[in-house]
């Protein structure tokens, strides 16, 4: 029988705290400080392998709190906060005695001078049963005994005990995990890594926070606890993709708009070229989002080829994985049977232009459009897709719908000299074909992302936040109606705020371009980007680890109790 594991829920407990201060926008998921040693053994006597990973997957710092406090209360944030349409919903937040945390997180977060959160990735607990290893360093000022407080009120007693730590005014802990306090400052890690149980130096950074992301060592976590044939299927794929994996380093900050985030990467990412800023031109001045990215295949060949083909040997390979090279001609057997004329190296190598993806209004749904470099071979392909799907193939200088049930709106296919698009937006479509400018390039969001941007841009997009705001603002309702503890003049305040929010947006921007070889960019916008450690997250798990209920990427929920 599986059931609930004290010890799991313990440790998910004592990282609760940490959770909520990453939704509040000051930390993230954490990881232990520096190696480790093996566990001796589990319950029952069987020797598992619970090594401490020895560097963070993910970290977030919050060097100086004064600092983004005064930020925020001369951004877009700190107005609407403190807009009386918002008093109950402030009253609520800032009561002293809070709601399940038992104090208020907003009195706390005004208390907290630094933070340091960590997340190492995942490991074996002394139980043997796979985890997530986090931990954390924070000096939370006159808050600091409350949080000790509350973190030792959700632990199960006969589970911890007191712990004699040098220097520390109190700490306890599991077979797992310590929590220390030192004076003001309050730290929780993995019990059996190797580094001492003291507060650690916040490294300083530029922005209010940062966050550094290396999937690298998340792999590496990952391999320390697999073994056999588990160990064998991770080790092809993330070996095959371990020339696109590096470390992401991002530092946000709060301006009078929204957030302002900078970020590089110290990898040689394939495939990315400048783009043609007058694709993107082509789109309508109403466009709420846009994204144009300029792809060149010779290159993303050139330096992609091999983590591609060795990625999909690893996946369709089996037991007997096959070569790259084998894999290559697999596709190019394939090929020869569909009756193509050109190998996957020609297909790839010929597919060069901007692609551009666009949300524009539309009823009931916002509409979406997607637009793609044209090749000979590209053209096969496409063709081939669509005659397999029983839809028509539109000529050059035209438009055809799609026939496909189930979707909540209509898709034109259509294909002019340069680029094939598929879109729900009929008036799109219309102008596209045209091939005149649709005035993105004019408008707000459009002018700045264009002011921003150089003849060297690879990836450029915009967003018309008035308009998106108000466009979510019927989508968010039901949310904001199905808030607990929030009584219908709450509900009110906040619908008020999120259009005040729309009223006051600012046109958000993301460019990037190659510096020194490694890519970097900045964006500004009411929510910040985060589509880039989602897009490492996806690959870096490209299949579950582990075969507990959560597919062991959690804290153990489902496994059985050891006791």
């Amino acid at each position: 029988m599986c059931r609930y594991n004290p010890v799991m829920g313990t440790r998910m407990r004592m990282t609760a705290l940490a959770v909520l201060l990453l939704l509040a926008g000051v930390t993230a998921c954490d990881a232990a400080t520096a190696g480790g040693e093996a566990n001796p053994g589990d319950a029952n006597g069987k020797k598992a392998d619970a090594a401490i990973p020895s560097r963070p997957a993910v970290e977030a710092i919050v060097r100086d709190m004064a600092k983004v406090a005064a930020h925020w209360d001369t951004s877009i944030y700190g107005q609407l906060w403190n807009d009386p349409i918002l008093a109950g919903v402030r009253k609520k937040a800032e009561d002293p005695k809070g709601d399940a945390m038992g104090f208020s997180l907003v009195a706390m977060l005004k208390n907290l001078r630094s933070f340091d959160g960590r997340w190492l990735g995942l490991r074996l607990d002394s139980f043997g049963n796979q985890v997530s290893t986090t931990s954390f360093c924070g000096d939370f000022g006159a808050y600091a005994e409350e949080v000790e407080r509350k973190v030792h009120a959700t632990m199960y007693l006969d589970l911890i005990e007191k712990r004699a730590v040098p220097g520390a005014d109190s700490a306890f802990g599991s077979r797992d995990d310590v929590l220390a306090r030192f004076g003001s400052t309050v730290l929780a890690m993995p019990t059996r890594s190797a580094a001492p149980i003291a507060p650690w130096k916040i490294a300083p950074h530029d922005g209010d926070l940062f966050v550094r992301i290396d999937p690298r060592a998340l792999c590496d976590s990952i391999r320390a606890i697999l073994k056999d044939e588990q160990a064998r299927q991770f080790e092809a794929a993330a070996s095959a993709i371990a020339p696109l994996l590096g470390t992401i380093e991002q530092r946000y900050e709060i301006v009078p708009e929204g957030i302002l985030q900078r970020w590089k990467t110290d990898i040689v990412v394939p495939g990315l070229a400048p783009l043609d800023r007058e694709v993107p031109a082509r789109l309508p001045a109403t466009a709420l989002t846009v994204l144009a990215i300029g792809f060149d295949g010779k290159s993303f060949w050139s330096k992609g080829r091999q983590p591609l083909l060795e990625f999909i040997a690893a996946r369709n390979g089996g037991a007997a994985k096959p070569s790259a090279q084998e894999a290559e001609q697999g596709i190019d057997r394939l090929f020869t049977q569909l009756k193509f004329d050109f190998t996957l190296a020609e297909l790839v190598n010929n597919l060069h232009g901007t692609i551009v993806v666009a949300i524009t209004p539309g009823a009931p749904l916002p509409a979406a459009t997607i637009a793609i470099p044209r090749s000979r071979q590209c053209d096969v392909v496409v063709e081939w897709f669509m005659k397999s799907l029983k839809q028509p193939v539109p000529a050059e200088g035209a438009q055809s719908f799609l026939t496909l049930g189930g979707l909540p709106a209509a898709i034109m296919a259509l294909r002019d000299r340069g680029h094939w698009v598929l879109t729900t937006d009929p008036a799109l479509a219309t102008a596209w074909l045209g091939g005149k400018p649709g005035g993105w390039a004019q408008s707000p969001a459009g002018t700045l992302a264009l002011s921003k941007s150089t003849a060297a841009t690879t990836i450029l997009g915009s967003s018309d936040s008035t308009a998106a705001l108000r466009t979510s603002s019927g989508y968010l309702q039901p949310v904001i109606n199905s808030l607990r503890g929030c009584d219908d003049a709450d509900k009110r305040g906040l619908m008020q705020a999120l259009a005040k929010l729309a009223e006051k947006a600012a046109p958000g921007y993301l460019v990037a371009a190659f510096e020194q070889g490694r890519l970097a960019g900045e964006c500004r916008g009411v929510v910040g980007n985060w589509f880039l450690p989602a897009c490492w997250a996806g690959l870096v798990m490209p299949k579950p680890v582990g075969d507990t209920t959560d597919g062991g990427l959690g804290d153990g929920l489902g496994a059985p109790d050891p006791r």
